[in-house]
């Protein structure tokens, strides 16, 4: 089992602290915060300078989004609000490239070396290595999952559920030990 925690500052300081304190990974959080894409550099930067594996949750599911963290480098995208095939669909087309997705491809960012990398390396390379948490986080959510884990499982995609959005869903704000949430 690997364990980490979720990060609400945009302090390199404090990702370097979580990867000498043990934890496996750290979830950047833009969803619930004011993070935004300039902030996540220097966490990438504290990330990799620790070997801590970092996973980002998006402020929603965009194509924009996943983009911006895409071509950072950012290899683990945490997405919100997953409720239906679609958002799953569309998670995975903008996060892989042509044939396998949608992904708009520019060689000039980081995740290429500033166009340093080959560019069928680069494309081949970021297809195997992108992984998806899907965000499993209300009623309809619940009640597509089968259809939800059953195209994350093509993909090698992860389902994680919102416990409190859930328990919210169910008019049971907070309380995430109802017996309908759980």
């Amino acid at each position: 089992m690997e364990i980490g925690p979720f990060v609400k500052c945009p302090h390199p300081e404090m990702i370097e602290a979580i990867a000498l304190a043990g934890f496996d990974f750290a979830v950047v959080d833009m969803e619930h915060t004011p993070l935004g894409p300039r902030d996540l550099y220097p966490l990438v930067l504290a990330a990799e300078c620790r070997n801590l594996q970092l996973i980002v949750r998006v402020p929603e599911l965009s194509e924009a989004h996943l983009k911006w963290c895409l071509d950072l480098g950012i290899k683990r995208i945490q997405v919100p609000h997953v409720r239906c095939d679609e958002d799953v669909k569309h998670a995975i087309a903008w996060a892989q490239f042509a044939p396998d997705g949608e992904r708009g491809l520019c060689r000039f960012v980081r995740a290429a070396n500033f166009s340093n990398s080959n560019v069928n390396a680069y494309v081949t390379q970021s297809n195997s290595a992108v992984r998806l948490v899907l965000q499993v986080e209300d009623r309809a959510g619940l009640d597509n999952l089968p259809h939800i884990i059953a195209i994350a499982a093509s993909v090698d995609a992860v389902v994680f559920f919102g416990p409190y959005d859930i328990s919210a869903s169910f008019g049971t704000p907070g309380n995430v030990t109802a017996p309908q949430v759980v």
